[in-house]
């Protein structure tokens, strides 16, 4: 099943932020979410339970597979930084409790 890959304005504003050579391999395996998404990613828990982490390199992509509508939803991409506010994890729970 191919499934369509949707960023959010806050993820396409932070994958135009990375530079050329990253963002390119970011984006190769953002697009390659279309196939087994599910199985691509680890699962993350607590208040991020529902959501999934792909790891590239230093970077991070959190986002929800939407089966029901055959869509992946990209929120975040950024790097990890433990206790900063800068967080790729931090800034995706920020932004989730808003919505």
């Amino acid at each position: 099943m191919i499934y369509r890959v949707f960023l959010t304005p806050t993820a396409k504003s932070m994958l135009a932020a990375i530079t050329k050579p990253y963002r390119s391999t970011l984006l190769k395996r953002v697009c390659g979410l279309k196939t087994d998404p599910e199985k691509q990613g680890i699962a993350l828990v607590a208040s991020l339970k529902g959501y999934r982490r792909l790891r590239v390199g230093r970077y991070r992509v959190i986002y929800q597979v939407r089966r029901s509508k055959i869509t992946v939803l990209v929120v975040t991409v950024g790097i990890r930084q433990e206790e900063g506010t800068a967080d790729v994890y931090a800034l995706a729970r920020k932004l989730l409790d808003l919505v």
